[in-house]
């Protein structure tokens, strides 16, 4: 569900672009407002922004093991952190 939900609000700003080019009449020459392609900038460079912000963030610490998943039975053990 959670990747549909991604995938859906990846697609809607192009949506919503190609609903405007539609209802602007295909018109020869015609361009987005400087306002749209302002906003579409700082949509953009807040995407990257907080794409590097969480995956920095949510990164395993350089002191902590790395401790890999494994399945007993066929049920996973309960998380348990090492110090």
């Amino acid at each position: 569900m959670g990747v549909v939900f991604g995938l859906i609000l990846f697609l809607l700003p192009f949506g919503i672009y190609a609903l405007w080019w539609y209802l602007a009449g295909q018109q020869e020459g015609i361009t987005p407002p400087p306002l749209v392609l302002g906003l579409a900038g700082i949509a953009v460079v807040m995407t990257v922004g907080l794409a590097f912000y969480y995956g920095l963030s949510r990164s395993i610490d350089r002191d902590d093991d790395y401790v890999p998943a494994r399945i007993e039975g066929s049920t996973p053990p309960p998380v348990q952190r090492q110090r």
